[in-house]
Protein backbone atom coordinates (compact mmCIF):
# COMPACT_ATOMS: atom_id res chain seq x y z
CA UNK A 1 0.00 0.00 0.00
CA UNK A 2 2.52 2.33 0.34
CA UNK A 3 4.53 1.61 -2.18
CA UNK A 4 1.78 2.66 -4.52
CA UNK A 5 0.66 5.63 -2.94
CA UNK A 6 4.59 6.67 -2.62
CA UNK A 7 4.33 5.88 -6.89
CA UNK A 8 0.95 8.12 -7.20
CA UNK A 9 2.52 10.67 -5.37
CA UNK A 10 5.38 11.09 -7.44
CA UNK A 11 3.12 10.78 -10.92
CA UNK A 12 0.88 13.85 -9.35
CA UNK A 13 4.09 16.09 -8.45
CA UNK A 14 5.27 15.51 -11.66
CA UNK A 15 2.40 16.56 -13.22
CA UNK A 16 1.68 19.62 -10.85
CA UNK A 17 5.53 20.65 -11.35
CA UNK A 18 4.69 20.52 -15.18
CA UNK A 19 7.63 18.35 -15.82
CA UNK A 20 4.70 15.88 -17.98
CA UNK A 21 1.61 16.27 -19.52
CA UNK A 22 -1.04 14.26 -17.92
CA UNK A 23 -1.66 11.46 -21.46
CA UNK A 24 -3.42 8.37 -21.84
CA UNK A 25 -0.08 6.47 -20.73
CA UNK A 26 -0.25 8.07 -17.59
CA UNK A 27 -3.73 8.07 -17.14
CA UNK A 28 -3.62 4.63 -17.05
CA UNK A 29 -0.70 4.22 -15.03
CA UNK A 30 -2.70 6.48 -12.60
CA UNK A 31 -5.89 4.40 -12.24
CA UNK A 32 -3.69 1.33 -11.88
CA UNK A 33 -1.81 2.62 -8.98
CA UNK A 34 -5.28 3.92 -7.40
CA UNK A 35 -6.59 0.44 -7.69
CA UNK A 36 -3.51 -1.04 -6.12
CA UNK A 37 -3.80 1.61 -3.30
CA UNK A 38 -6.98 0.40 -2.97
CA UNK A 39 -6.72 -3.11 -2.96
CA UNK A 40 -3.96 -2.97 -0.30
CA UNK A 41 -6.02 -0.95 1.87
CA UNK A 42 -9.12 -3.28 1.53
CA UNK A 43 -6.57 -6.02 2.43
CA UNK A 44 -5.27 -4.08 5.60
CA UNK A 45 -8.58 -3.07 6.53
CA UNK A 46 -9.87 -6.82 6.59
CA UNK A 47 -6.60 -8.63 7.93
CA UNK A 48 -7.33 -5.87 11.08
CA UNK A 49 -10.78 -6.80 11.04
CA UNK A 50 -9.52 -10.81 11.61
CA UNK A 51 -7.39 -9.92 13.94
CA UNK A 52 -9.22 -7.39 16.13
CA UNK A 53 -11.41 -10.10 17.88
CA UNK A 54 -10.44 -10.85 21.25
CA UNK A 55 -9.78 -14.96 22.19
CA UNK A 56 -11.63 -15.76 25.76
CA UNK A 57 -9.92 -18.14 27.09
CA UNK A 58 -11.21 -19.85 30.65
CA UNK A 59 -9.30 -18.98 33.68
CA UNK A 60 -9.82 -22.72 34.75
CA UNK A 61 -8.32 -24.06 31.47
CA UNK A 62 -5.07 -21.89 32.26
CA UNK A 63 -5.03 -23.39 35.73
CA UNK A 64 -5.60 -26.98 34.97
CA UNK A 65 -3.25 -26.21 32.16
CA UNK A 66 -0.33 -25.17 34.65
CA UNK A 67 -0.73 -27.41 36.84
CA UNK A 68 -0.24 -30.22 34.12
CA UNK A 69 2.74 -29.11 33.40
CA UNK A 70 4.23 -28.03 36.32
CA UNK A 71 3.02 -31.89 37.47
CA UNK A 72 5.45 -33.09 34.23
CA UNK A 73 8.18 -31.01 34.85
CA UNK A 74 8.65 -32.70 38.50
CA UNK A 75 7.21 -36.03 37.82
CA UNK A 76 6.85 -36.66 33.92
CA UNK A 77 8.98 -38.42 31.57
CA UNK A 78 12.52 -37.49 31.06
CA UNK A 79 11.58 -37.31 27.48
CA UNK A 80 8.79 -34.93 27.77
CA UNK A 81 11.30 -32.36 29.84
CA UNK A 82 13.68 -33.15 27.47
CA UNK A 83 11.56 -32.29 24.38
CA UNK A 84 10.52 -29.08 25.97
CA UNK A 85 13.52 -27.80 27.28
CA UNK A 86 14.71 -28.13 23.51
CA UNK A 87 12.22 -26.26 21.80
CA UNK A 88 13.48 -23.30 24.21
CA UNK A 89 16.95 -24.02 24.32
CA UNK A 90 19.42 -23.32 21.56
CA UNK A 91 22.84 -24.16 22.85
CA UNK A 92 24.12 -24.86 26.28
CA UNK A 93 27.68 -23.54 26.91
CA UNK A 94 30.07 -23.91 29.77
CA UNK A 95 33.13 -23.05 30.96
CA UNK A 96 35.40 -23.11 33.89
CA UNK A 97 33.53 -20.36 35.71
CA UNK A 98 29.91 -19.81 34.03
CA UNK A 99 27.29 -21.75 32.31
CA UNK A 100 25.47 -20.02 29.81
CA UNK A 101 21.72 -21.27 28.43
CA UNK A 102 21.12 -19.45 25.19
CA UNK A 103 17.64 -19.20 23.14
CA UNK A 104 16.08 -16.84 21.39
CA UNK A 105 13.12 -14.57 23.17
CA UNK A 106 11.17 -14.88 19.71
CA UNK A 107 9.82 -18.46 20.98
CA UNK A 108 8.53 -17.41 24.15
CA UNK A 109 7.22 -14.36 22.46
CA UNK A 110 5.44 -15.53 19.74
CA UNK A 111 1.72 -16.60 20.26
CA UNK A 112 1.24 -19.96 19.75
Amino acid sequence: MIDAADKLKRLYRLVEDGLTDLDEVLKDRLTTLKADRDRAKAALERAKGHSASQIQIDPALIERFGRSMRENFSTGSVLFRKAYLQSLIDVIEVDDHQIRIKGTKDLLERPS
